[in-house]
């Protein structure tokens, strides 16, 4: 038999619609088409039937989009509740008070059906759609203490009394190691929430390209030591090394490219170079002597947390979003990234950068 219009089971469909638009307004993105109409599917058979009725099965599941869901069902109830208001309606009619009542509180039992376990929690939390700000706040929150370990092992590895003891020595650099490896996810992380496309300086500005080089070179030097390779620099240019350009854009894109090319080499060395591709035009790469890369697998490393497997049969992952962080960096400088890599040799990421002289 179907309801009067007026009813407020009449009125769940009209809210699932306004519930709809309200998500995509306020969370655009956050979920596919098909998974938001799914979910309001869910939520709308679980809301209509009467306090105390079995829930739909699916109405936990996936466990991933517990979160979403919830805030799914606050738009529906809101949505209801303004529809109850509109031209048409009759929340005074004879029944529909009670009927409304008891559609409050099966509201709340879905709500209580939703709440997430224990386990659920941090899933549920990171796929929502304030999964962004979660993440900055927790790279927040690692910032400090990395930089502070990077700085204390570095001064302790370089302290009188020993830096004269290679296993000491050894063992601080792998602290300084890790602790750049972490900083590094992070401050990845941390530029993919903020979502800076496009952003650079606001003006070029002068610097020297040596400079650039021996910087990279010295941050990544307790993380090559403690591998045993070696970290070499080389700088070609026809002119003079001040050049006119974007200095802290070139330190994050050379960072996270050494930093993958010494984890990912077992023995031998990394070369980071400059030299003068065409005048005004400086061509920066990054050279190792590890296992190398497929060349049916070359864009897959480019997808974040691509497992891959190296020539000693050692699966690896995470070396996509420093990749995609690079890429996106160069986007802004008007470069590409180019790999040229031979399995079990090495690999080479390079890239062509205007740099006018000084």
């Amino acid at each position: 038999m179907t309801e009067p219009r007026g009813s407020p089971a009449a009125s769940l469909e009209d809210s699932a619609a306004a519930a709809r638009q309200y998500w995509n307004r306020r969370y655009p993105g956050t979920i596919t088409g098909p998974a938001l109409d799914a979910s309001l599917r869910t939520l709308v058979e679980a809301a209509a039937g009467p306090p105390g009725s079995p829930l739909p099965e699916g109405l936990r599941s996936p466990s991933t989009l517990l979160h979403v869901r919830r805030e799914l069902l606050d738009c529906l109830r809101r949505s209801f509740v303004d529809e109850l208001q509109r031209p048409g309606r009759d929340p005074g009619a004879p029944g529909a008070g009670d009927a409304i009542v008891r559609q409050m509180a099966r509201f709340e039992e879905v709500r209580d059906a939703l709440d997430p376990r224990p386990d659920e929690q941090v899933g549920a939390s990171l796929s929502g759609p304030h999964a962004h700000e979660i993440l900055a706040e927790v790279g927040h929150d690692l910032r400090s203490p990395l930089t502070s370990v990077l700085f204390l092992s570095e001064t302790l590895r370089d302290s009188p009394g020993i830096r004269d003891d290679a296993q000491q020595v050894r063992q601080l650099s792998m602290i300084y190691s890790g602790a750049l490896t972490m900083l590094n996810v992070v401050n990845n992380f941390m530029e993919l929430s903020e979502s800076r496309d496009g952003q650079v300086e606001a003006d070029p500005t002068v610097f020297s390209v040596q400079d650039l080089l021996e910087s990279t070179r010295r941050t990544v030097q307790p993380m090559a030591d403690a591998k045993g390779l070696a970290l070499r620099t080389r700088m070609e240019l026809a002119h003079s090394d001040r050049r006119r350009g974007h200095p802290t854009v070139l330190t994050r894109i050379l960072l996270n490219l050494t930093t993958n090319a010494v984890k990912f080499t077992r023995d031998g060395e990394v070369r980071i170079e400059a030299r003068e591709w065409d005048p005004g035009i400086v061509e920066i790469l990054v050279e190792d002597t590890g296992p190398g890369i497929d060349s049916a697998r070359e864009e897959a490393i480019f997808d974040v947390f691509e497992p891959a497997q190296d020539r000693h049969g050692v699966r690896f992952i995470g070396s996509g979003l420093g990749l995609v962080i690079v890429r996106r960096l160069l986007a802004t400088l008007e470069s590409e990234l180019v790999c040229d890599s031979t399995v079990g040799e090495g690999t080479r990421m390079s890239f062509r950068v205007r740099l006018p002289n000084h």
